[in-house]
């Protein structure tokens, strides 16, 4: 029975899992390209007659400082973006499923023959988790 009971805390758990994982994937891959982005747009605007592809500014940025230096700043990202995803896709799921257990399972009715009233009740509910831990 203790069994069950650990399965069933890491089956719920799982939800707030997913939702780390892709917040922190998310700024993985996107970091770089943001620290590339910001370094063109500032050399721009600090001078008009440089202009650096984003390859000249990859080589010089990985030649400064190698991969760290691509994710400069990134930990709070990293942090802030994994506890968000955590609490939008947590909160979302945990909702639908006490929403169709209450309902006795998913719901047939459907608006405009597509639009499930569960996962929009849901879906609100994962926006206000990710509202309050933003």
């Amino acid at each position: 029975k203790k069994e069950r009971v650990v399965n069933k805390n890491l089956y719920k758990m799982e939800k707030f899992m997913a939702g780390f994982a892709y917040g922190t994937t998310t700024v993985i891959v996107g970091q770089p390209l943001d620290t590339l982005k910001t370094l063109q747009q500032a050399g721009k605007a600090a001078s008009h007659h440089q202009k650096k592809s984003i390859l000249t500014l990859s080589k010089e940025l990985y030649a400064s400082g190698g991969i760290p230096a691509f994710y400069r700043g990134g930990l709070p990202l990293l942090v802030g973006g994994g506890l968000m995803r955590s609490a939008q896709f947590g909160v979302y799921g945990s909702t639908l499923e006490m929403i169709q257990s209450a309902q006795g399972g998913p719901t047939s009715r459907k608006y405009f023959g597509f639009l499930d009233p569960q996962v929009i009740m849901a879906g609100f509910a994962g926006g206000l988790g990710r509202g309050v831990v933003e």
